[in-house]
């Protein structure tokens, strides 16, 4: 039997399962900055690479870039902002999948962050180009790096189904085009030269991802922190309305570093009015507070135990 509501395969019975425990006395736990700052480093040595493959590419491609014409000069453009923002979206989308363990969830969290930050770079000059054509005010240059940030930052949003995810992240993205630009800006470089591409997007790299990143980290509602287990210290974030947590890749948060969870552990429910419920997958057991549940309400503070991994469910407006 499968948890109601899931396309997961059903759960065979686990009689293996060792006895849930409740965290031992002074465990610590991880900042979130410590997630944003790995992230974002991460993004900056993907991004790097990014721009390093483009660039050999061109110059083996192209003779002459300052003599090859706007076609010429449009399609770097967009390569480069392809190249940048799919690293971006791939780190950003797919560090936490891979610090759970789970290779298969990473690489597929990647690969659809990537290919939100390709369709970015691809769309969004027919949104801007025809309103910076003929402008010359610095200003307005901002535009074009302020409408990437923001279109890039809504679809990963929407790339996660997560509606509230998608209007923070746009926002933030939105914020950090527009510094991305004046960070190029001072320090003067060029709009005609070729370098200027790569010194914007380093800057729209950097700063897309710590926006993005540190806004998610800082507009959560629910999260789960490990504070016992493989995982120590991580934060993994409940934003959807049914979230589901196992070992299996196609769960919405993966614990695969730990066998003595099921492939299908156990779900949350969000309700219209903000409360959280556990409900623990037939064949599996869980505790909550040190005691043996099938369901229970989950409140600020909650300690649930699966497997060898113990979690604090918490709140960020907790009464």
């Amino acid at each position: 039997m499968s948890i109601p509501g899931s396309s997961l395969p059903p759960l065979p019975p686990r009689p293996d399962a060792i006895q849930p425990r409740m965290t031992p006395q002074g465990a610590t736990t991880a900042s979130p900055a410590k997630d944003v700052v790995l992230r974002v480093l991460l993004t900056v040595i993907a991004a790097g690479v990014a721009l390093a493959v483009v660039e050999f590419t061109i110059g083996v491609a192209v003779d002459d870039r300052a003599e090859a014409g706007k076609a010429i000069a449009d399609w770097y453009r967009t390569a480069y902002g392809g190249a940048v923002l799919a690293a971006v979206g791939a780190c950003l989308l797919g560090y936490l999948a891979y610090a759970g363990g789970s290779s298969a969830r990473a690489a597929i969290d990647a690969s659809l962050g990537a290919a939100m930050g390709i369709a970015t770079a691809i769309v969004a000059p027919f949104i801007t180009d025809p309103i910076v054509e003929g402008q010359t005010a610095e200003w307005i240059r901002m535009i074009p790096s302020a409408v990437l940030g923001g279109l890039f930052g809504t679809l990963l949003g929407f790339a996660k189904k997560d509606l509230r995810q998608a209007l923070v992240s746009g926002i933030a993205g939105l914020l950090a085009g527009a510094c991305a630009r004046g960070v190029v800006l001072l320090l003067d470089v060029s709009a005609e030269r070729f370098p200027s591409w790569m010194v914007s997007y380093l800057a729209i790299a950097v700063l897309v991802a710590t926006f993005i990143a540190t806004a998610q980290a800082i507009a959560r509602v629910a999260w789960m922190t490990v504070v016992d287990g493989p995982l120590t210290g991580k934060q993994f974030i409940v934003s959807n309305s049914t979230t589901t947590i196992g070992r299996n890749y196609q769960c919405d948060l993966v614990f695969a570093k730990d066998p003595m969870i099921a492939d299908q552990h156990l779900r949350i429910d969000r309700d219209k009015n903000g409360n959280y419920v556990l409900y623990v997958a037939p064949g599996a057991s869980a505790a909550v507070n040190g005691q043996l549940a099938g369901s229970a309400a989950l409140r600020h503070g909650d300690m649930v135990s699966i497997g060898s991994t113990a979690l604090r469910f918490e709140l960020r407006n907790a009464g």
